[in-house]
Order: C-alpha cells, then sequence, then structure tokens
C-alpha cells in the first residue's frame, strides 16, 4: 500500500482555484503513481468556505501574522477574508494529523498553499519568498512541504530519513 500525500487539489486537475480553472499537472500525477504515493486531493480556501471564482487574495506580512491574528487577507477590493483562510488551514492541518501526513506537495504564489512564494499584497503581481497560510501551519506542525516545482526532492527526502532510521547493534 502507498503512503498518502496531501496535494494542492487545483494541481490534480479539480476546478478550485480563485478563478475557477486548474493547474492540472500531470507529471506530478506521473511521479505520485510511479513511486507509489496516493494524493489526496486539498483545497483550503474551499475548506474554508470560499467557493466557485474569488479573490484573488493577498496579504502583507508573513502568514504567521495571520495565524496569530496580526494580519489580514484581502481581496483586491480590500475586503478581508482572513477567517476563511484561517478555517481552511486548519481543516487542511485536522486531515493532515488523521491521516498521518508527513509530506504536502502545494501550489506555488497561493496565499494559502504556497511552500515558497506569495504575492506581496499590493496587487501589482509583485511576488515575494514566503509562505501561504496552510502551508506555513503544515510546516509549523512538522510536515514536509514541497511545490509543483521542487516535488521530486521527495524522493532524495524519503531516503534520507529512512537512513536516520537504523538502529545501534549494541541496544
Amino acid at each position: 500500500m502507498g503512503r498518502e500525500v496531501l496535494v494542492s487539489a487545483c494541481l490534480l486537475g479539480r476546478n478550485c482555484r480563485f478563478d475557477g480553472k486548474s493547474r492540472l499537472n500531470k507529471s506530478l500525477i506521473k511521479f505520485l503513481k510511479k513511486n507509489g504515493f496516493i494524493p489526496l486531493g486539498v483545497c483550503p480556501e474551499e475548506s474554508g468556505g470560499l467557493k466557485g471564482k474569488r479573490g484573488p487574495f493577498e496579504f502583507k506580512g508573513k502568514a504567521k501574522q495571520i495565524l496569530e491574528k496580526k494580519g489580514e487577507v484581502k481581496d483586491s477590493q480590500g475586503r478581508v477574508f482572513t477567517s476563511y483562510f484561517l478555517k481552511g488551514a486548519y481543516k487542511v492541518l485536522a486531515l493532515a494529523k488523521k491521516k498521518k501526513i508527513e509530506i504536502a506537495i502545494l501550489k506555488s504564489r497561493s496565499p494559502s498553499c504556497s511552500p515558497d512564494y506569495i504575492y506581496d499584497g499590493t496587487f501589482k503581481k509583485v511576488i515575494k519568498k514566503g509562505l501561504g497560510v496552510s502551508a506555513y501551519l503544515l510546516k509549523k506542525n512538522t510536515i514536509k512541504i514541497f511545490s509543483e516545482s521542487n516535488y521530486k526532492l521527495i524522493k532524495s527526502e524519503s531516503r534520507s530519513s529512512k537512513k536516520g532510521t537504523k538502529r545501534c547493534s549494541r541496544h
């Protein structure tokens, strides 16, 4: 039996992005199958109550500030949607804990999912290094996060963690 991994549902072909589209990544799906991973599609924004076309959303500062309620996630009109992002992040974390998930492959540049880069909160398409709200919460809870660009590192990550579990023959 394979190992379950969280995957941003849009990367698996579900039309759940803010624009109502997907970002189907056939190479990722092929990689998961080939390496015995079972994808568990999640969309934190939908889990938080945001359905269909919405946003786009951005936030200034860091995801940590959002989780500490010291920042806000807004749409381009300035309306606040922070509660949806928090609810979705905690639902995804609860699922990950229930399923004993250790790895997540998440959509880059998403204010929810991104494990690497986000938009800076100005709605001028300026990208900065940073985590999405859900990605930050998963990482904080020791789940290894990857993007659609670096998921192939999972193979070496899995091998190195297996090497670290050798037992001492004296005990």
